[in-house]
């Protein structure tokens, strides 16, 4: 029982996977989606998470800016898929056109872990290439 004045525990009802303290599971970063739904990327490991996202060249803010603003939103089982195009602009004299469009797509896992947060992302590439081309990192931020 809580002393007064303590801050009462949350509890968490809905399924759940044993973190163990696996460093795989700590959160590296979180936020909310286009539908409102919390998104995160997890430390992962070589298949999986931020660890397994490096090998495909992707940042933090091409994950964000494509679960915020998705061209589509694929949602099958607790699988959520996001694709987005990333633009590349060339402006000349007030006026701008799209040099370079390449789609990248981010794989979610929605279900709950017993953190209370999603499972995160799977995975996040370039459609093509696999490997993001250093400018689609740079237009993303």
């Amino acid at each position: 029982m809580a002393s007064a004045g303590a801050p009462a525990l949350a509890s968490y009802t809905g399924p759940s996977i044993k973190l163990a303290g696996d460093p795989a599971y700590s959160i590296y970063s979180q936020w909310w989606d286009n539908k409102r739904i919390k998104a995160a990327v997890r430390n992962g490991t070589g298949t999986w998470g931020w660890q397994h996202l490096q090998k495909h060249n992707v940042s933090l803010a091409m994950l964000q800016k494509t679960t915020q603003f998705p061209r589509n939103r694929d949602v099958n089982g607790t699988t959520i898929t996001y694709v987005t195009p990333a633009n590349l602009f060339t402006c000349w004299l007030g006026s701008c056109r799209v040099d370079k469009t390449m789609d990248v797509r981010v794989v979610s896992n929605n279900t709950r872990l017993n953190d209370g947060a999603p499972r995160g992302i799977i995975t996040a590439y370039c459609v093509g290439p696999t490997v993001c081309p250093a400018w689609v990192r740079q237009v993303a931020g």
